[in-house]
Parts: C-alpha cells; sequence; structure tokens
C-alpha cells in the first residue's frame, strides 16, 4: 500500500525534501549535485519515493534501473565491448540523472565490477539517486572481502548524501479492509512464471538464459514465506511440489551459489 502524501512519516518527508534539492525550479536535474542514497528496511517506501521524484523530473536525460537488471545488461555490455567506460555509455547515453533500485553488493567478484561503474558515473558527474535495504557500511558485509570493498564505501559517502528511510510501519504489510492480494494474503509472488534464472560464479544474472537459454537452467517460483521448484510436465505446463515454508515472511532473500537460497534467518531451499 503507498501512502498518501498527507500521511508520510517524517523519514518519507526528510527524503523527499532532499530529493526536491536534486532539480531546478523547472524540474530539471542540477548538474553536478550531491546524489541521494536511501536506505531502510523493506516496506519503508523507498521505491516509492524514487518513483515520485523521477516521474516528476522534466528531463529526457533520466534514467532508472532496477539495479539487477542493469548490472546484468552491464555485464553484457562490457563482455561485448570490452571495456566499462563503452559499457556505461551504451547503457546510458548522454543520461545526466541515473536512478538505481535496490542497490546491494554481496559478492566481491560484483563488487569489483560494480566499483568500476561507480567511478564511471562519478568521473561523469551524473547525478546519483540509490535505493538500498543497507546503509553504505553494511554493503559487502563478508568480513573476509568487506576491506577490500571500504575504498568504493568511502567514494560512495563523499559523491551521495546519505538519507535513512526507516520509519516504524511496513507499508507491504498494509492494505485495503477485505483485501487479499499481496501482502495482505500474506505472501507476494515475485515471479509468478517459471524462469531459467541461473547464477554465475560471480554471482551475476545470466541474462541470455534468464530470456530463455537451455544450459543450467534452475526454475524457481519465488514468495516471501514460499519458495517451490517448478518442474515441467510431459505437457509442457508447469507443475509445483512444495519444497519448504517459512511461518513468518523473511525481510531478506540472500543469494549464494546456484540452486541455492537462504530465506530468513535459517531456512534454506535447495533444488
Amino acid at each position: 500500500m503507498e501512502p498518501d502524501v498527507s500521511q508520510w512519516d517524517s523519514g518519507q518527508r526528510r527524503a523527499a525534501a532532499r530529493l526536491r534539492e536534486l532539480v531546478d525550479r523547472r524540474g530539471r536535474p542540477v548538474r553536478r549535485h550531491r546524489g541521494i542514497y536511501l536506505y531502510g528496511r523493506p516496506g519503508r517506501g523507498k521505491t516509492m519515493l524514487m518513483n515520485r521524484f523521477f516521474a516528476e523530473v522534466a528531463s529526457e536525460r533520466k534514467r532508472r534501473y532496477h539495479f539487477h537488471q542493469f548490472f546484468a545488461g552491464l555485464h553484457a555490455a562490457a563482455h561485448e565491448s570490452g571495456s566499462i567506460d563503452a559499457a556505461v555509455d551504451a547503457l546510458l547515453g548522454a543520461a545526466r540523472l541515473v536512478c538505481f533500485d535496490e542497490f546491494h553488493v554481496h559478492d566481491i567478484g560484483d563488487a569489483m565490477l560494480i566499483a568500476r561503474l561507480l567511478d564511471a558515473l562519478f568521473a561523469r558527474r551524473i547525478v546519483l539517486v540509490v535505493t538500498s535495504n543497507y546503509p553504505p557500511a553494511e554493503l559487502l558485509p563478508n568480513p573476509l572481502f568487506h576491506d577490500r570493498f571500504v575504498p568504493t564505501i568511502e567514494r560512495i559517502l563523499a559523491h551521495l548524501d546519505v538519507v535513512a528511510v526507516d520509519g516504524a510501519v511496513d507499508y507491504r504489510a498494509l492494505g485495503s479492509r477485505g483485501a487479499r492480494a499481496g501482502f495482505a494474503a500474506g505472501r507476494y509472488v515475485v515471479a509468478p512464471q517459471w524462469r531459467a534464472l541461473p547464477i554465475s560464479a560471480a554471482g551475476a544474472w545470466n541474462t541470455a538464459v534468464a530470456q530463455g537459454g537451455t544450459n543450467q537452467r534452475s526454475r524457481y517460483r519465488w514468495a516471501l514465506g514460499v519458495c517451490a521448484p517448478l518442474r515441467r510436465t510431459a505437457a509442457g505446463s508447469s507443475s509445483t511440489s512444495s519444497h519448504c515454508a517459512v511461518s513468518q515472511p523473511p525481510l531478506r532473500i540472500m543469494l549464494h551459489w546456484p540452486n541455492v537460497f537462504s530465506v530468513g534467518k535459517s531456512e534454506m531451499c535447495r533444488r
């Protein structure tokens, strides 16, 4: 449920005010302005705030991406061109404002590529807006590798203002009276149809396979509280066999090696 503007909490109002500082009176992005890093627990309105801000920017030189999707495209473009700079140019063109939703770093291989991506964006003086469930200091939390990402965290802090959006209300759990869909029904289906979602050794999605490739496909339907693998029947339709369930919807789904997913604190779903 998206809260009405009059019902925004103090964190949401503060974040919206900071986002308005990124545009001039005509709604155009202010050049070379510091960006914004919005963080907080899931369901606190970060994506809603970004979407409202992005829709109100009066410019064609703006881009908004879910970070997973952009990162998959970056992998493909960098592989094709052999250059991060060329890949960024191909993906962003002449953009002056870039918004990344659901930014996070869990894998050291991804972390090194993300560091190069951010360096390219900062060098271009692109205004960057990011939402994340984690404050910058908690990116790449693995203690074995975290120190290697600290210089990138310091660059993030040097170029982005960190704003917490972490009120007490989880708006995902709210709905109109009698609503039986989404979180009001106790689940939120991320991918209702089966898709091939393998994870490479570096932790990035293999875009070509995800769009229908045939090698090493792992078919899953994800839901908060339910993780069920899908199998193909002889007729070609999908059938579902319950594989594991948790009593409470988890706040995070952590990605590990192929076909292994950690749901919540300790529950595991394995193909």
